[in-house]
């Protein structure tokens, strides 16, 4: 299977899952805004279920530009590479999401009204994107192998979503104060991971002359 195929695939499951959740969705409600905050304002979309469509689309999106015949090809402009390709991954990913939230939503017949906390919810769900490509490009330039890279960045956010909603389950009664604390912690968490993941793609990519 093609690269090209494959992510293309990874996105019509996106869709599909969308417009089946949109569809269990008018069980409740039928407003559109509605479904959107339900899921792209909940922590655990982003750490749980969205970690999970990454895998695939880590794999179909990967280059081994680490690799000598693409390395000493790029030497100069490394770092540029890599970041440019985080913007612009990130922001395909998020926006296949968010539009499948939307056309999902309306093919199913919920009921359409504009709401400026979409672009807040576009912006997370790229925020997100981007310090998990991030991450998984420093992970990579560590130990030069993709799969390892999405086995720890997988591994990892499931791993403090666990441990956040444990915590706060344990010593948070109230549901409003729960999300809250949960939501405080994510945003700590991922801040942290896109510096670090940051200055290692900074300090590994840095007067490097190959890899292997």
């Amino acid at each position: 299977m093609s690269k090209r195929l494959g992510l293309m695939l990874s996105y019509v499951f996106i869709l599909i899952l969308v417009t089946y959740l949109a569809a269990d969705a008018l069980s409740f409600h039928n407003q559109l805004s509605t479904f959107i905050t339900s899921y792209l304002d909940n922590d655990q979309t982003y750490f749980f279920v969205f970690t999970i469509l990454l895998v695939p689309i880590f794999l179909f999106h990967h280059i081994p530009y680490l690799k000598p015949e693409y390395f000493l090809r790029m030497r100069q402009r490394i770092r540029y590479y890599i970041f440019r390709k985080v913007m612009l991954d990130s922001l395909q990913v998020a926006g296949v999401i968010f539009i499948s939230f939307i056309w999902g939503g309306l093919t199913m017949g919920l009921h359409p009204e504009f709401s400026l906390s979409y672009f807040r919810y576009f912006l997370q769900v790229f925020l997100f994107m981007a310090t998990s490509f991030l991450l998984y490009h420093a992970i990579y330039a560590l130990v030069h192998k993709h799969f390892i890279a999405i086995l720890i960045l997988l591994s990892g956010h499931i791993a403090f979503l666990i441990a956040v909603v444990s915590i706060s389950f344990t010593f948070i009664f109230e549901e409003q104060q729960f999300q809250q604390n949960i939501r405080l912690f994510s945003i700590i968490y991922l801040s942290c991971l896109f510096m670090i993941s940051l200055a290692i793609l900074v300090l590994t990519t840095k007067n490097k002359e190959s890899y292997i």
